[in-house]
C-alpha cells in the first residue's frame, strides 16, 4: 500500500514537470510566432 502511495506522488511529480515543460514549450512558439509576424509588419 505504501509504495503505491508513494508511485501515485511520484507520478503526479512527473505529471506536473511535464506539464510545465510543455506550458513552457508552447509559450516559446507562439512567443517566436509573435515576433515573426512583428518582423513582417516593419
Amino acid at each position: 500500500m505504501r509504495i503505491y502511495k508513494h508511485r501515485k506522488i511520484y507520478e503526479n511529480l512527473i505529471d506536473k514537470i511535464f506539464f510545465s515543460m510543455y506550458n513552457s514549450n508552447i509559450t516559446y512558439l507562439i512567443c517566436m510566432d509573435w515576433k515573426e509576424q512583428e518582423n513582417e509588419r516593419h
